[in-house]
C-alpha cells in the first residue's frame, strides 16, 4: 500500500479492484486505508486499498495512472466539502465517490467501509453485464 507521489503501482495492483481512501493531506486516509487492507487480504478479496489526498483527483498524472482503475473513493469527513467538486472531477471516470460518516471514520470502521465497497462493486459489475448484453 502506497501514498500516491508520483509513483507507479501497477505491479502493486496487479489486476486488482482498486478502493481509493481519500483526505485533506493523505495521513489519515493512510490508517483507514491500511486497516481496509489488511481486513481485504484477511478475506482474500482482490481489492487493493490505497490513500491520497482528495486533490490527486484533479491531477492529470493521478487520473491517467488511476482514473481507470478505482471503482470506489471514499471521502473522509474532514474534506467532504469537496465532494461535489470531487464528482465533477471524476465524472468521466467509472468510479464512484461516497463520504465516510464521522463515527465509522473516527472509530476506524474498517469492515463497514470494505462491505460497503464490495456492495458498490459488485452493483457496477451488473451494470456492466447489463450493458454488455444489450443489443
Amino acid at each position: 500500500m502506497q501514498h500516491f507521489i508520483n509513483y507507479d503501482l501497477t505491479d502493486e495492483i496487479a489486476g486488482r479492484s482498486v478502493v481509493a481512501v481519500m483526505c485533506s493531506g493523505g495521513f489519515t486516509s493512510s490508517m483507514m486505508a491500511q486497516r481496509m487492507q489488511k481486513h481485504v487480504d484477511k478475506l482474500g478479496l482482490p481489492i487493493y486499498v490505497m490513500y491520497a489526498s482528495i486533490q490527486a483527483l484533479e491531477t492529470e498524472d493521478f487520473m491517467s495512472h488511476y482514473g481507470r482503475k478505482i471503482r470506489v473513493v471514499f471521502v473522509s469527513p474532514q474534506v467532504q466539502h469537496y465532494f461535489e467538486y470531487a464528482k465533477k472531477a471524476v465524472a468521466d471516470y467509472p468510479m464512484e465517490l461516497l463520504k465516510i460518516e464521522f463515527r465509522d471514520f473516527g472509530t476506524m470502521n474498517y469492515e463497514k467501509l470494505v462491505d460497503q465497497a464490495q456492495q458498490v462493486m459488485a452493483s457496477q459489475s451488473v451494470e456492466l453485464e447489463m450493458v454488455c448484453k444489450s443489443p
